[in-house]
């Protein structure tokens, strides 16, 4: 491509999208908080507008990590159908057993998913004993993986979390857009509003990623994206659809292992009143540095 042409992904041009390329990966690879897995006692599908993210948590339930998923989202997203619905059929589409799926319809933000994910679970027991929930997987959206893991601290600082955030292609970036540039710079400076008042445990961000932050946001200034960084309309940043700024994975599963994921849609079964649990107060805290 001649340097003078534009770039595809929205970017002015070639010399413009290189110029943001090391500081997008800096903090993208913050914000996508990864945790060696080890099995826990449920994984928490944080919902969003991103196809991944139920992909992810199948993917997860299959290689036993957890013998219950709980969907979180109360936010619309096909027609009047909220996140927790949506996740919850592709998952039963992936093989997921109806009856190892919570539904949580509720929560509208990273606090309630949380909150009312753990709640959800209390409800239940998890089939092993009767003990609290000590552990979970966090799937997410990976451009608020930190955020969720610092969230649970907050709110939960004895149950052990292990992050897992949803990427087409594990430990590679989301494709570099505009649209996604605009995404971590927001993603970021959430964290650090959030941790500044109180709402999550996140500790300092490093300095490396600092810099980074402010040669990315020079990069997007000087590409003529406005700053702060806004949704525009339901699942947009400025235009650019989430779901675009990753080829989702539907189709990109091919191997013979996969056989599981094409298992036909059934309505999802929702656990309920199997005997309470609580979340037992003397476990060790969150793991992984944040």
């Amino acid at each position: 491509m001649d340097d003078a042409e534009p770039s595809r992904d929205g970017w002015a041009d070639e010399p413009a999208r290189r110029r943001a390329e090391g500081p997008y990966s800096v903090v993208f690879d913050y914000l996508a908080l990864t945790h060696p897995l080890a099995p826990s006692d449920a994984i928490v599908c944080f919902g969003s507008r991103d196809p991944v993210v139920p992909d992810r948590a199948a993917e997860l339930f299959h290689q036993a990590m957890a013998p219950l998923v709980v969907t979180t989202g109360g936010v619309p997203l096909a027609g009047s159908r909220c996140e927790a619905d949506v996740f919850a059929d592709r998952l039963v589409e992936l093989g997921v057993p109806s009856e190892r799926i919570l539904v949580e319809r509720d929560s509208r933000h990273t606090g309630d998913n949380v909150a009312l994910a753990m709640a959800e679970l209390a409800r239940v027991s998890t089939g092993t004993e009767a003990r609290g929930v000590t552990s979970v997987i966090a799937v997410t959206w990976p451009f608020v993986a930190r955020r969720a893991v610092a969230t649970f601290a907050r709110l939960h600082p004895h149950v052990t979390v292990r992050s897992a955030p949803a990427t087409s292609t594990p430990g590679v970036p989301a494709t570099m857009t505009v649209g996604a540039a605009r995404w971590a710079v927001e993603q970021l400076e959430r964290l650090v509003r959030y941790e500044a008042a109180g709402l999550i445990v996140a500790g300092p961000v490093p300095a490396e990623v600092s810099s980074a932050l402010v040669e990315l946001r020079a990069s997007l200034t000087s590409n003529g994206a406005p700053h702060p960084s806004r949704r525009v309309g339901q699942g947009h940043v400025d235009g650019s659809p989430v779901d675009q700024i990753r080829k989702p994975v539907f189709e990109r599963r091919k191997r013979s292992a996969d056989r599981v994921f094409d298992q036909p849609i059934r309505e999802p079964h929702v656990l309920r009143e199997q005997g309470p649990v609580e979340v037992r107060a003397d476990h060790r805290a969150a793991d992984g540095t944040l």
